[in-house]
């Protein structure tokens, strides 16, 4: 069996060739990532993974959940409950906004930091970002105070690490080695 990420991408992939069709792709960004919340709700949920709940009445949740999103969704959302794959909603949605910011050539950037930056240092930040990548940057910022101070900057699977916690550890593990 496929694990849920490559579900998540295959799906992600054929909505993404759909909405690039029908020219609706950042409507669909925002109606999966709604896809996701809804399936997500605890009365849904339980529904949806409860075997005795017939079919039909899955159907009908999620068509009330879903009212006027379109039957595209409605397709969709009803697919994932038929194969047992509801659970992969917001992997999928979060395959698709990455297929899609590819496909755009935008390269999205979570970037974590000890304390929050300053709206010139995040404009710094992804000018630089932005020149290196060759492309249109998205940035994500978190704040982690026990990475003591630098930053730690990821796309994709690429990660940089440049926080002072790490550098403390090395050295640590530097000093403790045999010579």
């Amino acid at each position: 069996m496929l694990g849920r990420s490559r579900v998540a991408r295959r799906y992600a992939e054929a909505v993404l060739q759909l909405a690039r069709e029908q020219d609706t792709v950042e409507q669909w960004a925002g109606d999966l990532a709604y896809l996701a919340e809804v399936l997500g709700r605890p009365e849904i949920h339980r529904a949806v993974d409860n075997p005795r709940v017939p079919f039909e009445e899955k159907a009908r949740l999620i068509a009330a959940a879903l009212d006027g999103r379109g039957p595209l969704l409605f397709n969709l959302a009803r697919l994932l409950v038929r194969r047992g794959r509801a659970d992969v909603a917001p992997d999928l949605s979060e395959e698709y906004t990455a297929l899609s910011e590819r496909l755009e050539g935008v390269r999205r950037f979570h970037v974590t930091t000890a304390i929050p930056l300053r709206d010139e240092e995040s404009t710094r930040l992804r000018a630089r970002l932005a020149e290196a990548a060759r492309a249109p940057v998205l940035l994500e910022t978190r704040v982690d105070a026990s990475i003591i101070g630098g930053m730690i900057v990821q796309a994709g699977d690429q990660l940089v690490d440049g926080s002072v916690r790490t550098k403390l550890k090395a050295m640590r593990e530097a000093l403790a080695a045999p010579l």
